[in-house]
């Protein structure tokens, strides 16, 4: 699906364009009516909304959930917001056009076709990301009650995909680096750990962390020297087992993201030297088999390609990805991806 955005004040929706229909999204909601007219355009399933909404089957459905969650089944109103309406469906007036919650919309797209319901779900995944990146979590404490709730929602969209068996490792990686974010600013945030919400904590202790270990943010490092600092000890062999091949990658890596080349350690800048310093790090060029290198370095907020560049080189599993990734991204916080 190709994805619009309109905004209209309290009117503000997205639209996407399934085989030639648009569908339209708003407060979290899918126009039901569209998905209907999708169906109809797309599987060779035609169905009308109050067919399916009457039928035994939906009636059945809709009010287990309704006593479940003790939500109303149905209600007409000119407010669509969730906010405003927690109806599973409502109507913005007597014959207008239905718009479903997140369960009741993957249910119809279930009912039309699979693709279909594939899209849905994609873009309820789409949309929860996007939303947690927007709160920039590392960069200021959110209320505990907020992460948690953005949290419970990854959860939903990751059982729901998998149990679907809908996912594939791109969803998975991305999926569980938010969760791993969203879970360590949880536990920061009520533990006074996020910097800024503690003024008791020791200059060591008020260091950003990768792993658990304590990070200088001024203090390049070189792929092997990160594996050894950071990583378990089969991936750390790895790494140094592969130096060449992932350096290589990594440069080029770096080079796409900054349209330069990386830094060295023969022209240290003055920050990047005391770092080295402080971390008892070689400020020049080591030999390697006789010959004299000049070993590239990169500083934190570029550690998320070293991570990439195993992924590309298949020397790390998707979930270890997935779990590297998330700790790298405390220190892209902020910055444009």
């Amino acid at each position: 699906m190709s994805a619009l955005t309109n905004s209209g004040g309290s009117d503000k929706f997205v639209v996407r364009a399934w085989n030639g229909q648009s569908i339209r999204m708003r407060a979290n909601r899918v126009c039901l009516t569209d998905l209907c007219r999708a169906g109809e355009t797309g599987s060779g399933n035609p169905i009308r909304f109050a067919h399916w909404f009457e039928s035994d089957a939906t009636q059945r459905f809709l009010q287990h959930r309704s006593a479940v969650t003790g939500r109303e089944v149905f209600a007409v109103s000119s407010t669509i917001d969730n906010a405003e309406n927690s109806a599973l469906i409502v109507r913005e007036s007597e014959r207008g056009e239905a718009w479903g919650d997140e369960v009741v919309s993957l249910k119809l797209a279930g009912r039309l076709c699979i693709e279909l319901e594939h899209e849905i779900y994609q873009w309820y995944a789409e949309t929860r990301v996007s939303q947690v990146r927007d709160t920039r979590i590392p960069m200021l404490p959110a209320h505990a009650g907020q992460v948690k709730s953005a949290a419970e929602g990854l959860v939903f969209i990751w059982d729901a995909l998998e149990a679907r068996g809908l996912a594939d490792d791109r969803d998975r990686i991305e999926l569980k680096r938010d969760l791993k974010v969203l879970h360590t600013a949880l536990v920061q945030t009520t533990t006074g750990q996020l910097p800024g919400t503690s003024n008791v904590l020791s200059p060591m202790d008020k260091l950003p962390r990768f792993l658990g270990r304590a990070v200088d943010v001024d203090a390049p490092l070189t792929f092997v020297e990160w594996a050894a600092a950071y990583l378990t000890g089969d991936l750390s062999s790895v790494v140094n087992k592969y130096d060449t091949s992932l350096g290589r990658e990594m440069a080029k890596l770096y080079r796409e993201r900054h349209n330069d080349e990386p830094q060295t350690t023969t022209h240290l800048s003055v920050k990047a030297e005391e770092g080295r310093k402080r971390m008892n790090l070689p400020l020049f060029g080591m030999a390697k088999n006789g010959n004299a290198v000049t070993p590239k370095i990169y500083v934190a907020r570029d550690w998320d390609l070293f991570v990439v560049a195993m992924r590309h080189k298949g020397v790390i599993a998707p979930d270890k990805a997935a779990e590297l990734l998330a700790e790298c991204q405390q220190f892209r916080a902020g910055m444009d991806f």
